[in-house]
């Protein structure tokens, strides 16, 4: 049979984030590198490519639906999930998008 799994990564180093570099101009690219951190430079909780790697493929290997390879953002992705579902009664908590908006911003 076919096995599915949803990955939901954190953060891993790579040089993603330097990727408008492979733009085209008419794109928006080519404007240097983004804010976010690269291998060299990744903060403490940035996962190294191997060992995000293993983490896949060991929950990939046990059947595991939901794949997380970060814990510590457990209490980030609740309140991510408490706003969407606030979103549907109308409401929102402000500072939980804000900060979830800071969080992508450097990508």
């Amino acid at each position: 049979g076919v096995g599915v799994s949803v990955l939901c990564p954190g953060t891993v180093a790579t040089a993603l984030s330097s990727s408008a570099r492979n733009r085209p101009a008419s794109l928006g690219g080519g404007a240097g590198r983004a804010a976010g951190a690269t291998q060299a430079g990744a903060p403490a909780s940035f996962m190294t490519p191997a060992a995000f790697a293993d983490e896949v493929l060991g929950a990939v290997e046990a059947n595991r639906f939901f794949v997380s390879s970060h814990p510590e953002f457990r209490t980030l992705v609740g309140q991510r999930n408490e706003a969407v579902a606030e979103s549907f009664r109308g409401v929102a908590d402000s500072t939980v998008i804000a900060a979830m908006r800071a969080l992508i911003e450097p990508f």
